[in-house]
């Protein structure tokens, strides 16, 4: 069981490394950060949101978000605006610069796989798909 063990910790470490790098790359390379491309995400697929929506998605103080949304404003990435209804609230939108840096992201992260597919068979990436998820799963329960 101490083998087991031991080999899971090897993995998830092992996973963090590439997934660290992979953010570190990203980040030289497209000028965001990981919650900001979680956030633009967030935004595209869902459409408008309020702070508060966005500091519950991304589990974030207020201040945090608010610097967050502030960064991605000042890079035209997203548009803040406060309610007509109530103006304590603030609404922020993804910008048409905003949705196509995630789809250069994108296009990034596909490739990363092409880059490799003369190696990783269909089936490879199905197993890695399975994987990834599990880890998925196994990782919420943390949060």
């Amino acid at each position: 069981m101490k083998t087991e063990k031991k080999k899971v910790n090897d993995i998830l470490y092992s996973a963090m490394k590439v997934i660290f790098e992979l953010e570190k790359t990203r980040q030289k390379t497209f000028g965001v950060n990981t919650h900001e491309i979680y956030l633009l995400e967030y935004i595209l697929q869902n459409g408008r949101q309020t702070i508060t929506s966005i500091k519950n998605f991304l589990n974030l103080p207020f201040f945090n978000v608010s610097r967050i949304t502030d960064r991605l404003a000042e890079k035209g990435l997203v548009k803040k605006t406060r309610l007509e209804e109530n103006r304590k609230f603030v609404s922020v939108e993804i910008t048409p610069e905003g949705e196509k840096l995630l789809d250069e992201i994108k296009k990034f992260h596909y490739s990363i796989i092409e880059s490799e597919e003369d190696s990783l068979t269909y089936s490879d990436i199905e197993k890695i798909s399975e994987f990834l998820k599990k880890i998925e799963i196994l990782l919420s329960k943390f949060q």
